[in-house]
């Protein structure tokens, strides 16, 4: 037998679980773009100053989309009752996508991925070729589609409890339409997160999560600061001449993507044609931290000292760019 979940293309793949749920939610309908316009606006790099360039969203999960069902399992607990490779299939059979932690290493497909443990999103499985169909960051940290045969999956599918707390087992579905809680864009929350980049403000009060004041989020850089956050990798970069963490100008040319997107929706058109002046300022930011990424690449394979240079030469004028930028939409949306 075979069964494999529909997937359409994610607004956004920075991170597993956003390029395996917007995925699952494409695949269905639009009614998700307001709830995403609404909430990933903000952004904070890590607290590992200096060592990386991780930067992320500051908001909700995207398993608390309104429009996604999601489901939790014990793993110990389930594996316990049903082996690994039928207990995947029964989530396909009642329409659940299978998310989780794996352990990797087992997986060919992942051979030259850097990490050991990664989450792994399972759309569908093929009886005949005992195969899974999975989506992952497993390309160099780029979203794409892969293949995991029942016996790497049966060995992976087993990791420390550590990984297990964070996600344990979970099944995503989307919602039935009679089941949507329904999603209104608030247009002054979008203004204000706007001014929370600029101020380098910490977002998370719309979504109620003082609870998740831990580690991971303690001494964060939010908003425009993320530019004197990136900074500060490429001077280790340039002290250490060690890999460049390309991870961080990513999600700032996806967030710029998703800023353009959102301010159509806003206004009704592109921002080039209701202000031709930002929407040019829009398209510098873009292009620079296109240049970087790309800058960023070329480095990694030659490790010449000179890149990160001009490197940092950009993230100054784009940090003056993004400011500006910002300060006239919430201008312009205001007025």
């Amino acid at each position: 037998m075979r069964k494999v979940l529909p997937m359409g293309n994610p607004i956004m793949d920075s991170y597993p679980s956003y390029g395996g749920g917007f995925s699952i939610l494409d695949a269905y309908t639009k009614e998700h773009l307001p709830w995403v316009y609404n909430t990933f606006v903000q952004v904070a790099g890590s607290n590992k100053r200096g060592q990386e360039n991780l930067i992320s969203y500051v908001g909700p999960d995207i398993f608390l989309c309104p429009m996604l069902d999601v489901t939790y399992l014990n793993r110990n607990l389930a594996l316990s009752m049903m082996d690994p490779i039928s207990l995947v299939k029964s989530f396909i059979e009642k329409g659940y996508y299978f998310y989780a932690y794996f352990q990797v290493e087992h997986v060919m497909a992942y051979k030259e991925a850097p990490f050991r443990i990664h989450e792994m999103l399972i759309c569908g499985y093929d009886d005949e070729r005992e195969e899974f169909y999975f989506a992952d960051n497993y390309k160099q940290g780029k979203y794409a589609h892969g293949v995991a045969s029942y016996a790497e999956v049966e060995k992976a599918i087993h990791v420390d409890a550590e990984f297990d707390d964070r996600v344990g087992l979970r099944g995503f579905k989307h919602k039935e339409h009679d089941k949507i809680v329904s999603f209104e864009f608030n247009k002054e929350v979008y203004i204000t997160l706007l001014e929370d980049y600029v101020y380098q403000r910490d977002s998370r009060r719309f979504w109620q999560m003082p609870g998740l004041v831990i580690s991971i989020y303690e001494n964060r850089t939010y908003g425009i600061g993320v530019y004197s956050y990136i900074r500060e990798h490429l001077d280790f970069i340039k002290r250490t001449n060690e890999h460049m963490d390309w991870r961080g100008f990513y999600v700032l040319k996806e967030q710029k993507k998703l800023l353009t997107k959102s301010l159509e929706y806003v206004l009704g058109d592109a921002l080039a044609v209701r202000n031709p002046v930002l929407g040019d300022k829009l398209n510098e930011v873009k292009k620079i931290i296109e240049i970087n990424l790309n800058l960023c690449l070329k480095y990694n394979i030659t490790r010449n000292v000179g890149i990160v240079e001009r490197m940092d030469k950009y993230v100054l004028i784009l940090e003056e760019l993004d400011r500006a930028l910002y300060l006239g939409l919430v201008n312009l949306l205001r007025g």
